[in-house]
């Protein structure tokens, strides 16, 4: 046999082998594959053949180099190694994230983790590989556009599927009559137009969650309740919290809705403001923002919850550990990310069928000590003043 047609065969099995070793996923969640000298060894053979098979998957884009670090795993859409995971599993579930790897590695919350993980297991509970791809914001668009039109999945997670930008990739896969399942719609589409594009959808009830925060601190007493949101993405949380203020007869006063809360901003003067208006309770659309409260209450010289009775939503893990803990609504990010999956792999089991998957998933609150009843309230300030006996 001809020197070169025997390189190029050796050639040809390390970059083959080094596609199945991708498919098993055994890079770890990393995705760093062994130096040339190692992989060298392990295949017996010299490292010029290697350099070549490490090379060619490189320029497919399988494959990125980082200077002194070595070769590393690129988010998984190459058709070589969604074949190989196609002939071994069958169903392949794609979850594009618009994050780098470090971003969602070290996020301090963990939340997005816990979805993802209840994606996995089920997927691999249902023999389907999952596949999750980080990819920075600014090329996620284009990114998921070339997925759809060059290498379409069989199955796909689609997040914030209303968003202007991504419309058109939830178009296409649509048209494309790809199995796909979108999280959160109601985000950025109203809940009449998700209807009207009868999409397929996994979210969490968000506006039960907020009516039964806010029915809680009507339950104990507050009347004058403000409610604050990072913006009018979060809705339908706040339709709860109209809900609940309608069905116990009170009144909504407008200007204590926040709808642009500003993280970066000190929220001191606007809890103050709150004060003397006669507010007592604060309901808010997210624990991030009610952690922002509780931090700067102090500032502010509001006892909380003496003074303001504050409540969160999503029961991030931090939540049960600030001063005081903060009542919460709580969300099973586990099983709703398991059910994305789910109806992933229903799909897949019947293709053809028109039938729409539409779930929302329950929610339930976690009562802390962030809310307390009004009359304690009024008689914790009483005390605080020195007129109690």
């Amino acid at each position: 046999m001809p020197v070169l047609v025997a390189e190029s065969l050796r050639y040809q099995k390390v970059r083959e082998e080094i596609i199945g070793w991708i498919a098993d996923e055994k890079f770890g969640p990393e995705g760093r594959l062994p130096p040339e000298r190692v992989l060298a060894e392990q295949f017996k053979m010299n490292r010029r053949t290697v350099r070549r098979a490490l090379a060619d998957l490189v320029a497919e884009g399988t494959l990125y180099k980082q200077p002194r670090a070595g070769c590393f795993v690129r988010p998984v859409r190459h058709s070589a190694v969604r074949r190989v995971r196609a002939e071994r599993q069958g169903l392949v579930i794609s979850v594009p994230l618009s994050r780098t790897f470090d971003e969602f590695l070290y996020e301090p919350a963990g939340i997005a983790r816990e979805y993802l993980r209840g994606v996995a297991d089920a997927g691999r509970e249902n023999g389907a590989t999952v596949e999750f791809q980080f990819v920075p914001p600014q090329r996620h668009v284009a990114y998921m556009l070339d997925q759809v039109e060059q290498d379409p999945p069989h199955g796909i997670i689609l997040y914030d599927a209303g968003n202007p930008q991504l419309r058109q990739v939830t178009k296409r896969v649509i048209e494309r009559k790809i199995p796909y399942v979108a999280f959160q719609p109601e985000k950025s589409l109203s809940w009449e137009r998700i209807r009207k594009l009868g999409l397929n959808y996994v979210t969490t009830d968000q506006q039960t969650g907020l009516q039964q925060a806010t029915a809680h601190l009507i339950g104990l007493g507050h009347q004058r309740i403000a409610y604050w949101e990072q913006n009018e993405t979060a809705s339908t949380r706040q339709a709860g919290f109209r809900q609940a203020m309608k069905e116990a007869g009170l009144e909504v006063d407008e200007s204590l809705i926040e709808h642009q809360f500003d993280f970066n901003t000190s929220c001191v003067m606007a809890l103050r403001s709150l004060i003397e208006r006669g507010v007592s309770a604060l309901a808010t659309s997210s624990d991030y923002i009610a952690m922002k409260v509780l931090r700067e209450a102090e500032s502010a010289g509001i006892e909380i919850p003496g003074q303001l009775s504050v409540t969160g939503f999503d029961n991030n893990p931090m939540s049960g550990e600030t001063s005081p803990p903060l009542t919460t609504v709580a969300v099973d990010r586990y099983e709703t990310g398991r059910q994305m999956a789910l109806a992933l792999v229903e799909q897949h089991r019947n293709p053809g069928n028109d039938m729409k998957y539409q779930y929302k998933m329950p929610v339930r609150l976690v009562v802390r000590q962030s809310t307390n009843t009004k009359n304690n309230s009024v008689l914790m300030d009483h005390f605080a003043c020195g007129t109690g006996s």
